[in-house]
């Protein structure tokens, strides 16, 4: 019966509990090996408030049935047309911060303060830092790699700072930042500096995986993309390049398409997004660091085309192994109207394990997309959860005498569909006087970040928290 519960959807699980026969009842008198299961059959589908990969057998019974019930409840509220705020805390700071990622199923953020050009490790639910000195990174950050977790307690990012100093190459100071964690509480906090070659561009994304630091480097109105690759460890200059040629013409490759790159278990993929359908170049993790790069192309049509709308940006989820590889943000041309696309990817688990070849992602879909009235504010007013499934934005009312509105716009995996859901939020949050937001589904809270405010001759900052679960 337990190796049963391994393959039940949640709904199914509570359909057996709700039966009371006699095996039934034998099954709860193992009641921790029952929620166990439970967790790990539900973790592998949707992120929940614990790290990946913690050992649930550390977790008492009440922590584990926690677990569930709050995902039930935020699923619950976040299907309703208004969510309704459970809680809301306001913390002040002394100082600007913006959140540039969350450590998944922990309040632990990767924060940058643009004042003193420091990245430092926060928690952001007591809107404090831990007590490790900030990481100096000097100057604008140019690109932010997504988190990458490989194990228990450890989760790293990738971080692009200032160009170093006395060079005439234009290199910039790459960090590659690790924060370790404990009992949801950070326990270290280090980086590892060098310099880097490669430009940032609008169309590039860096990535981070076991071995390999990279980035994708791709200009408009070319048939290639150069992905840059070094090994983790290497010294300077231990940088190489190779070209990989895009699955369209340089003349197709033009300002309507929205490019972005990302890894799973070490794999690479690269998605070209158009409006009308999405590309995505699949490189292996045993190919990753080779001259020459072999990709394997997928493609997912998009349902409702949109290429009469303008590119905006390309978002990520923390992870592509819930159900969603990324999303589109586009804006219409004629009208006050912002669509969303998901591109949907299902997880392939092979019983022979994984081969270093084979892509640990296929993409049977096609992409859903949701029109939502309004027009973007500001990117860092846009978020993409860890698992994928929501995004959660700000977004300006069509009618200009109206207010911004908050707006949750769900990917639905068992019917490949989409949702518009626009979250309740207190009136004593302005919205328009928003300059940051995160959105956390591990915890269910949309953190947003206030512009600065004058006390006297002291500037001051808020951090709102919005509980839905």
């Amino acid at each position: 019966m337990l190796e049963v519960m391994r393959h039940l959807a949640i709904p199914d699980v509570v359909r057996l509990l709700q039966v009371r026969h006699g095996t039934t009842r034998a099954l709860l008198s193992h009641e921790c090996t029952f929620w166990i299961l439970l967790v790990e059959a539900t973790r592998a589908t949707y992120p929940l408030g614990c790290p990946r990969y913690a050992d649930l057998s550390q977790y008492n019974l009440q922590t584990l049935k926690d677990l569930i019930t709050s995902r039930f409840k935020l699923q619950r509220n976040w299907n309703l047309e208004f969510p309704k705020v459970v809680d809301l805390q306001v913390t002040s700071l002394d100082e600007c911060v913006k959140i540039l990622g969350l450590v998944q199923g922990t309040p632990i953020a990767l924060v940058h303060m643009p004042k003193t050009e420091d990245v430092a490790c926060w928690d952001v639910q007591l809107g404090a830092q831990f007590p490790f000195p900030p990481i100096k990174v000097g100057g604008k950050l140019n690109n932010v790699s997504e988190p990458f977790v490989s194990s228990y307690g450890v989760c790293s990012f990738v971080v692009v700072g200032g160009k170093v100093e006395d060079t005439s190459k234009g290199e910039r100071w790459q960090y590659i930042i690790t924060i370790k964690h404990d009992n949801r509480k950070a326990t270290g906090f280090d980086s590892v500096r060098t310099a880097t070659a490669y430009p940032t561009s609008p169309d590039g994304s860096i990535f981070l995986t076991r071995d390999v630091i990279g980035a994708l480097i791709a200009n408009k109105r070319e048939d290639h993309c150069t992905i840059v690759t070094s090994k983790i460890g290497d010294g300077p200059g231990s940088e190489s390049e190779s070209p990989m040629k895009l699955n369209c013409t340089a003349s197709e490759f033009s300002d309507r398409h929205l490019m972005v790159a990302f890894t799973c278990r070490g794999h690479f993929f690269n998605i070209l997004e158009d409006g009308s359908r999405a590309q995505i170049q699949h490189v292996s993790r045993e190919r990753l660091t080779h001259s020459e790069k072999v990709a394997t192309v997928y493609e997912a049509d998009i349902l409702d085309v949109g290429k009469t709308c303008r590119p905006m940006y390309p978002i990520l989820p923390s992870c592509p192994s819930y159900g969603v590889a990324a999303a589109f943000v586009r804006e219409a041309k004629v009208r006050d109207e912002t669509t969303f696309t998901f591109l949907p990817a299902t997880p392939i688990n092979s019983p022979t394990g994984d081969d270093g070849v084979s892509s640990p992602l296929t993409f049977p879909f096609p992409c859903p997309t949701a029109r939502v009235p309004g027009r973007t504010i500001d990117p860092s007013l846009m978020c993409m959860d860890h698992g994928g499934l929501n995004i959660v934005g700000v977004l300006q009312d069509p009618n200009p005498m109206n207010s911004p509105n908050l707006v949750l716009v769900h990917y639905h995996p068992e019917t490949q569909t989409t949702s518009v859901h626009y979250p309740d939020v207190p009136p004593s949050l302005d919205l328009d006087e928003m300059q940051n937001l995160w959105a956390d589904d591990t915890a269910g809270v949309i953190y947003l970040i206030g512009k600065e405010e004058l006390t006297g001759k002291k500037s001051q900052w808020s951090l709102f928290a919005l509980r839905y679960a």
